[in-house]
């Protein structure tokens, strides 16, 4: 909410049980800059989404 109250243009990107979808953000990267707006910033909250450790996830 402070973001947009600051005029930010949030886009959310995917994420999978690895965290954030890489190519993905790539791709809504490209599509912004084609757009004609910058990319300012990226915000992620570790851990937030992911409740699995990461040595959880090397052993799966």
């Amino acid at each position: 909410m402070a973001f947009e109250a600051l005029g930010a243009d949030l886009q959310g990107i995917p994420h999978d049980l690895e965290g954030l979808d890489i190519n993905k953000l790539q791709v809504k990267v490209d599509e912004l800059t084609r757009a004609g707006k910058k990319v300012k910033m990226i915000y992620t909250i570790p851990d937030f989404h992911n409740r699995r450790t990461h040595d959880e996830l090397r052993a799966s």
